[in-house]
């Protein structure tokens, strides 16, 4: 593993065309060998508090609120990692690379009337991370960070009393632990050997050649960086996450369960005598990242510790990623009632066929072959839901049959089941509801079992539903009388209203309660049903987010805890949203930020777009707003919007939609319908007198990287670029991209006219390239972003390239954020200062 000097690489072409200002400031930083600091109102951003998180017990007795950590040293990033199966791992620690939110201060207070209650020695052991209530509400569990080594913690609530638990954990493949059912116990992996050399780079690993061989009916897989190479690449791999699944009891003797293995996760039965088991399998897969390799399911007996079912999940590079089409392999395992295993299936023989609970004739799939006239009028199912109870001894029995894909399965308290069907290629999801009859055989029509509650674009935002409510002990969708609790955003042309409200399968929702028209108030959780009471976050503009618990029936409400500080230099800045079109009659949208002293007759700003292409199917959908007024300002440090705090106005989140409709791609008209979108997006300022020709700069993170480099290239709409962790060559993702399934031998041309990178010699704008060194996500390599400066420097371009060290596809150091904030306003400020006119730098003084 190689590790870069902790300073961000700074690579500038065409430094004699930059004006003298940015020339300067670019041999300054290259000179200082350091990070920068952005201005004061930037860097402010960066040290800002975030919000906090609430979390309510089990049994509604505890409120514990959370203060999330802010960004880590670079120092914390710079430790050493495995980089191996696709993944990162700290490898002395046994931690992921990424950790889940860090807390630096936690406080615990009685939820009826908000007294606090003291725990001693707390602060010792921030920061911590993955707090988790017992069942029972009567113990707090976490994980400490505060010495060396991950360390356990379970806390008694009542008394304050914090008992540290020596044990050596590993969290390698995620921070993965679990109460029983019953809180007598935890479910724990611990590191089974630990050489003391866990830690060691991969230069300094036994070398050997790394041996590929083709295989047959090979199917094709996105690119990935860190996959598994060599023998020893294995052999690191396998000890660094080899752990010891443990039974770890509130009194009593710790209990291994079972043998050591390469353990995913461990979940115990509903009644807790059982426990589910997922594990890696070797051999390891040298083309999938870790998630993709062969897997093992097995249901242990907590009594006795023997194994009473077991079944093995090939790995994904032996399957095509056919989202529309599941392999033939169980997935989605879980469990249901007291002890039942659940799992779907796919299903790809053509030979199979059963009418299923689809009312409407299918839309017709290409990738079914088409069958003779006696079985036209019957549908193909894509997967089967199976169960099996205990003693698991015996064949499994079909719960029922769908036409689509699985996407998940929500169990409610009344024994029915919410099945979620998504069918990727049409942007459709379906949720419908599933009285199982547990006699049913592969071949029985199962309609009658199905009442389908709605049907929506998986892009929907003005239909989603939300989040249903479930039980905090049973995890259980919440039901009365049949109807269903949910909350939701609340999405609308107006913007968003949050709600909660009940459904029943096949009827309109009953609205409970909505946010105040004068503010924006949301649900952080359903705190009794009878009577009906709410906690929830409330803020406008001027006041930030503040916890409030909410009567609805009675439109009672009390002050609790505040959530968020006052940020009192954001407090002005004007947020507008803007609804426009484009030329084709294709409504838009997007934010606009204007600094808080700015006045309408001002005159121009300078103006940073930021977008993000998406692709939709259907064109309403894409012509849907996501905006909320009535927010309190906070801005992200690597938001865009950040950048109005220097002075500049922002067109933030303007709509990018790719539509293809019906038979046809969106990618397939991407480059005219992108320019469309951007014509329109820059005709609206100026038409408002915000923006002028010239000054307009347009920016995007990943797929809005690649946007920023096709806009430079084939439009001059805008006077410089900013793009960040992005992908420019198309033939370096071959077997597709975003949601582009085609492969690159199925649509060359497409791939070549979509890659910015083969018209480089036309990206005549200044353009400024950002990049994590460590970017492991799928074909973001940095290789990307430096192969693109090279050929538009090379054609005589102006380009900037800024590599951060042990930063992966987002950047999280506190050192990483300052300096992209200085670069971006450096550069901005450079490229969209005023320019003097010929006739003015010309003209005689009188």
């Amino acid at each position: 593993m190689k590790l870069c000097r902790p300073i961000p690489t700074l690579v500038i072409s065409s430094l004699l065309a930059f004006p003298l200002s940015l020339a300067n400031l670019a041999v300054a930083a290259e000179q200082a060998a350091g990070y920068q600091l952005p201005s004061s109102s930037l860097a402010a951003l960066v040290e800002q508090a975030k919000q906090d998180k609430v979390l309510l017990s089990p049994d509604g007795f505890w409120l514990l609120s959370l203060s999330p950590q802010g960004a880590p040293d670079v120092k914390q990033l710079a430790q050493p990692m495995m980089r191996l199966g696709g993944t990162e791992i700290d490898s002395h620690r046994h931690l992921p690379g990424k950790l889940p939110t860090l807390y630096e201060e936690l406080n615990l207070r009685r939820a009826s009337d908000m007294q606090p209650q003291s725990i001693p020695g707390l602060s010792a052991l921030m920061p911590v991370m993955a707090p988790r209530f017992s069942p029972d509400g009567k113990t707090l569990a976490l994980i400490s960070l505060a010495t060396d080594l991950p360390s356990l913690h379970l806390i008694e609530l009542a008394s304050g009393k914090v008992q540290k638990q020596d044990l050596r954990l590993n969290f390698s493949l995620g921070v993965n632990y679990r109460w029983l059912p019953d809180s007598s116990a935890l479910l724990l992996p611990l590191v089974v050997a630990d050489s003391g050399k866990a830690s060691i780079s991969e230069s300094a690993l036994p070398g050997m050649p790394g041996i590929k061989e083709s295989q047959p009916n090979q199917v094709a897989k996105r690119t990935h960086r860190n996959l598994l190479k060599t023998p020893a690449d294995h052999q690191a791999f396998a000890q660094q996450v080899l752990s010891q699944l443990v039974l770890l009891p509130r009194e009593g003797e710790l209990r291994p369960l079972g043998s050591a293995g390469f353990l995913l996760d461990a979940d115990a039965s509903p009644d807790g005598r059982f426990v589910l088991i997922e594990q890696l399998t070797e051999p390891f897969s040298n083309r999938v990242p870790y998630r993709g390799f062969a897997k093992g399911y097995e249901v242990m007996s907590l009594a006795s510790g023997a194994t009473l079912y077991r079944v093995g999940v090939p790995g994904s590079d032996t399957e095509r990623d056919d989202a529309d089409t599941p392999g033939p392999a169980p997935r989605l395992f879980h469990w249901q009632g007291e002890a039942n295993l659940v799992w779907a299936e796919g299903n790809r023989s053509e030979e199979k066929s059963v009418k299923t609970h689809e009312p409407d004739a299918p839309a017709k799939d290409d990738s079914v072959q088409k069958r003779s006239d006696t079985q036209k009028a019957e549908v193909s199912f894509r997967d089967t839901l199976y169960t099996l109870s205990p003693p698991f001894n015996m064949p499994p029995k079909v719960l029922g049959q769908t036409q689509w894909p699985i996407s998940a399965i929500n169990w409610r308290d009344d024994g029915k089941a919410l099945i979620s069907q998504l069918r990727r290629s049409k942007q459709l999801i379906k949720v419908s509801l599933l009285a199982p009859a547990t006699t049913m055989t592969a071949t029985e029509n199962t309609a009658t079992a199905w009442q389908d509650w709605y049907q929506i674009s998986s892009k929907d935002k003005y239909q989603d539903p939300g989040t249903l409510v479930r039980d905090p002990v049973t995890h259980l969708v919440a039901t009365r009388n049949g109807a269903m609790y949910h909350y939701g955003d609340g999405h609308s042309d107006e913007g968003m209203r949050p709600f909660l409200a009940t459904s029943k399968a096949g009827e309109a929702r009953s609205l409970l309660w909505q946010s105040a028209p004068s503010a924006f108030e949301r649900v952080v959780t359903l705190e009794s049903v009878s009577p009906l009471r709410l906690l929830v976050s409330r803020e406008t503009p001027s006041q930030p987010p503040q916890l409030y618990r909410v009567w609805p029936d009675s439109n009672k409400r009390e002050a609790l805890i505040p959530l968020a500080k006052r940020q009192a230099s954001l407090e002005g800045i004007q947020k507008e949203h803007i609804q426009f079109t484009r030329a084709d009659g294709q409504p838009l949208s997007g934010t606009l930020y204007l600094p808080a002293n700015y006045r309408p007759g001002d005159g121009p700003l300078p103006v940073l777009i930021w977008a993000y292409p998406r692709e939709y199917k259907n064109a309403e959908v894409a012509a849907q707003v996501d905006f909320n007024p009535l927010s309190y300002p906070r801005l992200s440090p690597l938001s865009a919007p950040a950048m109005v705090a220097a002075g500049f106005a922002v067109f933030d989140r303007v709509s990018m939609p790719i539509i293809g409709v019906g038979k046809n791609k969106p990618n397939d008209t991407f480059l005219e319908q992108l320019t469309a979108n951007a014509e329109a997006a820059v005709r609206v300022l100026t038409d408002r007198g915000i923006a002028e020709p010239g000054r307009i700069a347009v920016g995007g993170h990943s797929y809005g990287a690649f946007m920023v480099a096709n806009l430079l290239a084939h439009t001059d709409l805008f006077a410089a670029g900013i793009a960040r962790s992005g992908a420019y060559n198309r033939s370096l993702t071959p077997f597709g991209f975003q949601n582009e399934r085609r492969n690159y031998w199925e649509a060359q041309a497409l791939y070549q006219q979509m890659s910015p990178f083969n018209v480089a010699d036309k990206i005549n704008e200044p353009l400024l390239l950002i990049h994590g060194e460590a970017d492991a996500n799928s074909g973001t390599y940095p290789m990307q972003s430096s192969r693109l400066f090279e050929a538009v420097s090379t054609l005589g371009g102006q380009a900037r390239l800024v590599t951060l060290p042990f930063e992966g596809h987002s950047y999280r150091a506190r050192e990483s954020q300052l300096h992209v904030l200085w670069e971006q306003e450096a550069w901005l400020r450079s490229h969209l200062s005023p320019k003097e006119t010929a006739a003015a730098a010309n003209a005689e003084p009188l």
